[in-house]
């Protein structure tokens, strides 16, 4: 998990948290179906849609967005940990990728 600093929104400290927040949605390139963000948390699984002024339909673009602070970015850490900028979500948020 990863973020930029907030500067007009609390960061989110749990999925639900997401609602306050544009989150950048990723669309899947073979059956055009929108990503769907999983979380787990003490043996509990949910997923959660969110809502998003930016979609994109690769993985890279969705981190650049967020790093240009168009949302929040579901990601793994590796495409993460290239932008110093960055830093730890908190527990529970999931794998993002945070707005400014």
């Amino acid at each position: 998990m990863r973020r930029l600093t907030f500067a007009r929104r609390r960061p989110p400290r749990a999925p639900d948290d997401l609602a306050q927040h544009s989150c950048i949605q990723f669309r899947r390139a073979g059956d055009d179906t929108v990503f769907v963000w999983p979380f787990e948390r003490n043996r509990q699984s949910r997923r959660l849609s969110v809502d998003g002024r930016v979609m994109v339909d690769d993985p890279d673009l969705a981190v650049r967005a967020a790093v240009d602070g168009l949302g929040i970015a579901y990601t793994i850490e590796a495409l993460a940990e290239p932008f110093p900028a960055l830093g730890a979500a908190g527990p529970g948020a999931g794998g993002l990728v945070a707005d400014r």
